[in-house]
């Protein structure tokens, strides 16, 4: 699956993780890096890809679009599918995010019916979702 790559500026640099602001959004996710890749803050926009795994997925009626925390690391990303596989998904939540979706069946509550493209689908994020910034010209995002 080839990933949606995401627009913004990387803030700063705080220990391990990147400070990232998607273009149109008032967030400031925090983003874990690869050790000795970290990327340069800029006052430019960048584009990056945001990978996360998810713990939970829900289908889900109605929502908007969003990732919380506003500020920190995310924990949980709703939106809607883009593209879907049997071990990824990219999730449009504010800002394209490439999710690894869980092996294990009672980490889907699929109520709402089954993961679809396009579909609404809330997850819960484990720990350490990460950037890496891309060489692809800032308006490759379609999103």
């Amino acid at each position: 699956m080839t990933p949606l790559p995401a627009r913004g500026k990387i803030l700063r640099i705080e220990g391990d993780y990147a400070v990232f602001n998607p273009a149109g959004t008032t967030y400031e996710l925090h983003l874990l890096y690869a050790k000795g890749k970290a990327p340069a803050p800029s006052d430019r926009q960048s584009s990056v890809v945001i990978r996360a795994t998810a713990r939970k997925v829900w289908t889900v009626p109605s929502g908007g679009n969003f990732v919380t925390p506003i500020f920190g690391p995310p924990k949980i990303a709703q939106g809607r599918t883009k593209d879907l596989s049997d071990r990824q998904m990219i999730l449009h939540a504010g800002v394209p995010i490439l999710v690894t979706l869980p092996t294990n069946e009672d980490a889907y509550d699929l109520q709402k019916g089954p993961l679809t493209v396009p579909g609404l689908v809330n997850c819960t994020l484990m720990p350490g979702a990460t950037i890496e910034v891309v060489e692809e010209p800032v308006s490759a995002s379609p999103l």
